[in-house]
């Protein structure tokens, strides 16, 4: 059977594919990094715990110190909270941690130390600045403790950084009146360190030391290569500097070397594919979406980016919300091969939602993805032009009332979902004079219905939710300066009431409609957010429709001072269905340490 390796160096939480019932699993701590006068660079420690028993579908958890602090990094597979013992996972403490003490603090069957790290007087603010900077200390691996640094902690900055996995130690420089700086220690096999004066290190060696300026970068020894062919390792520890010309600290590679890297996990497991269903959920866009051994079918569901409602000066309408699609794809499922997606967050700039089993582009037909289309103005999101076996637009956004500078908004389109579309932003009151008029309320999500129009002073309620969750959860209509409420579980935000010229209020936010759970987290459409009310005050916004769910508009401000609030990123959900499968695939990585 194959070998697979994975490696964990962001989130916080890991899905066992179907293809996965025991794993040995490898942590390295952070390294310590310049974010606190007075500490210790520290190499991060190495821990490894030989076999973990998996259920595939199932959601563990894991942290990955970040070298702010240096911080641990641990894996956990039954509470999200670090592990206490190697039945159910691995521990490797960080650079925060006297590199003396971190072996008995880590959980695993091998272990191994970090380097200790020079002294940090790195305090470039303040009365009297200074940019003096200890060498880092190297990360721990699988062949040994990391290398020191030296460690002084009145003198001597200018040392070489510790090399990594059972290197050696760095260099000693001296400072005034001699000004020498060192070498960086070297990696296992006696080379590599980074030569002073500011030297890089290599394959696994420190950074070189130096008397002034920029110390060299500590480097990554090569380990591990993943099943998408990266490599990973531990890292060298920075080198010392007496003092850095630009205050900035040197940018090294490999995982928790002292003075700059952060943490690692690596999952090693034989292919060993079940009968198994479950789920993935992903938000931002990304072109490692792993297709395991043994996937017979991945049923794709996407939601569109919603769009942002505008200020009077552009009409004051509501943002549209994003479209859905839905395929059952069968057919391209290549195991350990790479799936894409595209998704835009609700802080990116709008664009389409898709995925795609064969390609990195949008595909051209349901049987290798989907494409769900983002809202554009205050049009939702058009399932004409989506791809899957099932679509459904977005809700348009509701049309707002200008009068000079002064604005009524119309309230955000829902998002649609599995059930239908989404619903349809409220209008907001038409009225000629300056000072008049309510916002209209947010649209429901995946079939929930439109919000109301404005009143004179009331603002329109927002849309029920969809008839999957009881047709309810639409928010109250602002009355006067009153703001709008809330929606829940995916019904409309509702819209501001008439303001005053001091006075502004809101639309509702939105809210989403729980359709998917993974790991004790919901995910689902969002609803459009409330309109803003008329106002002549100088601050105005509608409801936010990216406080919650995916793909809602949002609503429109009541003034050409406020912008619109951001709309609803775009989602993606695979679930995946894996059974028994015979191989004679050769291993697709391999330890190379």
């Amino acid at each position: 059977m194959p070998t697979v390796v994975i490696a964990l160096v962001s989130g916080t939480r890991w899905i066992v594919p179907g293809d996965c019932t025991n794993a040995t699993i490898e942590c390295i701590g952070a390294g310590r990094s310049y974010d606190t006068y007075g500490t210790y660079l520290n190499g991060g420690a190495y821990s490894k715990t030989n076999t973990v028993s998996l259920t595939p579908g199932s959601a563990v958890y894991f942290n990955i110190g970040a070298s702010n602090g240096g911080g641990d990094t641990w894996f956990n597979k039954t509470a999200n909270s670090a592990t206490t013992s190697t039945t159910d996972g691995c521990l490797a403490k960080g650079g925060g941690t006297t590199p003396s003490s971190q072996i008995a603090a880590g959980v695993g069957d091998l272990k191994y130390r970090g380097g200790t790290g020079g002294y940090n007087n790195y305090s470039p603010g303040g009365c009297n600045p200074t940019e003096d900077i200890g060498a880092g200390g190297g990360a721990a691996g699988p062949n040994g403790n990391g290398g020191d640094a030296f460690v002084d902690s009145s003198a001597n900055w200018s040392d070489g950084g510790g090399g990594a996995n059972g290197g050696s130690a760095g260099g000693t420089g001296y400072n005034p009146p001699l000004y020498y700086a060192n070498n960086g220690g070297n990696n296992r096999f006696g080379a590599g360190g980074g030569v002073a004066p500011g030297g890089n290190g290599s394959f696994g060696g420190g950074g070189g030391g130096v008397a002034s300026g920029i110390p060299g970068a500590g480097s990554q020894e090569d380990i591990w290569t993943d099943w998408l062919g990266n490599k990973y390792g531990p890292g060298g520890g920075t080198g010392g500097t007496n003092y850095s010309t630009t205050g900035n600290p040197p940018t090294s590679t490999g995982y928790g070397g002292g003075g700059a890297n952060g943490g690692l996990i690596v999952i090693t497991y034989t292919a060993a594919p079940q009968t198994a269903t479950w789920t993935e959920i992903y938000t931002t866009s990304t072109s490692n979406i792993r297709i395991p051994y043994g996937c017979t079918q991945v049923v794709a569901h996407g939601i569109g980016h919603g769009a942002v409602g505008t200020t009077s000066n552009t009409g004051s309408v509501g943002g549209g919300g994003g479209a859905y699609a839905k395929s059952t794809i069968t057919t391209g499922l290549v195991g350990n091969s790479a799936a894409y997606a595209q998704i835009a967050r609700y802080v990116d700039t709008i664009a389409d939602t898709w995925f795609n089993v064969t390609a990195n582009s949008a595909p051209s037909s349901s049987t290798t993805g989907i494409l769900a289309k983002a809202a554009s103005g205050r049009t939702g999101g058009q399932s004409a032009s989506s791809i899957g076996t099932t679509r459904y637009n977005g809700g348009d956004g509701g049309f707002g009332n200008t009068t000079g500078t002064i604005g009524r908004g119309g309230g955000g389109g829902g998002a649609a979902g599995p059930v239908a579309a989404g619903g349809q932003g409220g209008n907001a009151f038409s009225y000629t004079t300056s000072v008049a008029g309510a916002g209209g309320g947010g649209g429901g999500a995946n079939s929930g219905a439109a919000g109301a129009t404005g009143g004179t002073t009331v603002g329109g309620v927002g849309g029920v939710s969809s008839v999957a969750t009881g047709s309810a959860g639409a928010g109250t209509g602002g009355s006067g300066t009153t703001s709008g409420g809330s929606g829940t579980n995916g019904g409309g935000g509702g819209g501001g009431g008439r303001g005053s010229s001091t006075v502004y209020s809101f639309g509702g936010a939105n809210s989403q409609e729980n359709i998917w759970t993974v790991g004790g987290v919901s995910y689902g459409p969002g609803s459009g957010g409330g309109g803003g009310g008329a106002s002549s005050a100088t601050v105005q916004s509608g409801g936010n429709s990216a406080t919650s769910g995916y793909g809602g508009g949002s609503g429109a401000a009541g003034t050409r001072w406020g912008a619109g609030p951001s709309a609803g990123g775009g989602l993606i959900v695979l679930i995946f269905t894996t059974a028994p499968a015979t191989y004679t695939e050769t291993t697709t990585a391999q330890i190379v340490g």
